[in-house]
């Protein structure tokens, strides 16, 4: 919090510009702080944290998929997916748009289905989010797995704290049982006239896109994510499936 206030005191960041919370936030905060001893040792810390949390995310991701094909939830992709590989360092998130609309020749104006994937911080939510303004107006819509994970794990540390647990308790919380309740807290349609997940359960109500970047990102969730989304794949995968034909039939 101190590198903000810092960034107001030296007048090079207005709160509209922190408001947006995309690429431009970034980049005037870096600008700002990019010579600051203290902000280079955070921001190499937090990078060093991230890819230890992406590490253990891919293993326990994963088994998870392992499991869910091994229980015949989700299909073994034989062969498996290939991907267009491009590398973001140093490009604005229109350079990299661009690149994804020219691979997607035709199918930017007829329609397709665009996948990212990515380490976290690479910027997928940033792209996703400018590719919406980039084609078709009205026609285009962005998913995140991660909002749907990060949306499960919520209720269930939600749900630990309410039962008195010290601690997260994977055991108790990701029960079949339970991961049907919680799975039954989400809601996928169009809320204030956008597609949008809802929460509803355990006192929590609310948009994913109202507290995607608050509470979804909290230590709440983030530490704990890894364990639930090994947990609920199929869960998930299947929740995204009914949502894209959902959208499909309304066009």
């Amino acid at each position: 919090m101190w590198f903000i206030q810092n960034c107001f005191k030296r007048k090079t960041m207005d709160a509209a510009t922190l408001e947006k919370q995309n690429a431009a936030t970034s980049a005037a905060i870096i600008a700002a702080l990019g010579a600051d001893e203290g902000f280079l040792k955070l921001s190499k810390f937090e990078g060093d944290a991230i890819v230890k949390r992406d590490e253990e995310d891919a293993e326990k991701l994963q088994r998870g998929v392992d499991s869910s094909i091994a229980k015949g939830v989700l299909p073994k992709l034989e062969p498996p997916p290939t991907y267009q590989v491009i590398d973001v360092l140093g490009k604005t998130p229109d350079d990299v748009c661009n690149t994804i609309i020219a691979h997607m020749g035709a199918a930017a104006n007829t329609g397709g289905v665009v996948v990212l994937c990515g380490l976290s911080g690479t910027g997928k939510g940033t792209t996703v989010a400018r590719l919406g303004e980039l084609l078709p107006e009205g026609k285009t819509r962005g998913w995140s797995n991660g909002d749907v994970f990060r949306s499960l794990t919520l209720l269930a540390a939600t749900w630990c704290e309410q039962q008195g647990c010290d601690a997260f308790d994977a055991e108790k919380a990701l029960t079949p049982e339970k991961l049907a309740e919680f799975m039954a807290m989400l809601e996928f349609g169009k809320f204030e006239g956008n597609w949008d997940i809802k929460i509803s359960g355990l006192g929590v109500d609310a948009l994913v896109s109202k507290i995607k970047n608050t509470e979804l990102k909290g230590p709440k969730v983030s530490k704990n994510i890894p364990t639930v989304a090994e947990q609920t794949q199929g869960e998930v995968v299947k929740f995204a499936a009914a949502a894209a034909q959902q959208m499909g039939e309304a066009g």
